[in-house]
């Protein structure tokens, strides 16, 4: 499994927090290089070890396989922080999108095993629950297709990963309904106005506060699904990138 490790500049021999990024793309596009200019502002700006996994993808690895390869490469990482001067107590994930989903996926599965659960998880846009009958008013008001993503786009996407309907109603597909949400680690919920999945990462967040939990929850105004890859083409976009890498130094603060 690939990945491809960040360390900021000039600390390398100071133990920093580590973050396992997953990349988004609906479980079946996107790469280490596509995600290679968010991974090193990220890793520049909050002064955080970035640590990106390239886990295979559908439709030629149906779920679990990817989420496989991503629980792989945390507890690879949970036991390995220190070879390139990483904290392992302070390990978070983060993902976007379908990422995301992973993501959320890899703390349940954590959990399951008994092992160490990350400190944090930041899901930026996060796509949570996959099943057909998932009814948000964000998907309806914005999932049309004129703001980049639609509720189409994200159906084939959903078709890509699961060999059947019936695998959206396992937690480990749709986090949203694990039972138990009092698993949940710290979390950070990032949303974009004008995306389909704008309410179901406000519902998550909301879950986890309504449980006692932590939850940090903002939603960015006048963004689409994805701005934040797409920094170089507006404002708004690097404005994220920037925001959320000083979360991340809040959120890790010595």
């Amino acid at each position: 499994i690939p990945v491809r490790i960040y360390i900021p500049h000039g600390k390398r021999f100071s133990k920093r927090p580590a973050i396992l990024f997953i990349h988004g793309g609906g479980w079946a596009l996107g790469d280490l290089d596509s995600y290679e200019n968010v991974a090193r502002f990220l890793c520049a700006r909050s002064n955080t070890v970035i640590v990106s996994v390239g886990y295979r993808l559908a439709p030629e690895n149906k779920f679990p396989e990817g989420l496989n390869d991503c629980y792989a490469a945390y507890s690879w990482l949970t036991k390995h922080a220190r070879r390139f001067n990483a904290d392992p107590a302070r390990i978070g994930i983060m993902g976007d999108s379908s990422g995301a989903n992973l993501s959320a996926a890899v703390c349940l599965l954590a959990h399951s095993q008994n092992q160490k659960i990350p400190n944090h998880q930041f899901l930026i846009y996060p796509f949570l629950d996959l099943r057909a009958v998932a009814d948000y008013p964000s998907r309806q008001a914005v999932g049309n297709g004129e703001y980049f993503s639609s509720s189409s786009s994200m159906a084939w996407t959903v078709d890509l990963y699961l060999e059947n309907a019936d695998q959206s109603l396992v937690p480990l597909v749709s986090p949203i309904l694990a039972k138990d949400r009092t698993v949940w680690p710290d979390t950070s919920v990032f949303t974009a106005e004008f995306d389909p999945l704008r309410d179901e990462g406000k519902a998550f967040s909301d879950v986890i506060a309504n449980v006692g939990g932590q939850s940090h929850y903002h939603c960015y105004k006048g963004m689409i699904h994805g701005f934040m890859s797409f920094a170089g083409a507006f404002d708004g976009g690097k404005l994220g990138l920037e925001l959320l890498a000083k979360h991340i130094a809040e959120t890790f603060t010595d």
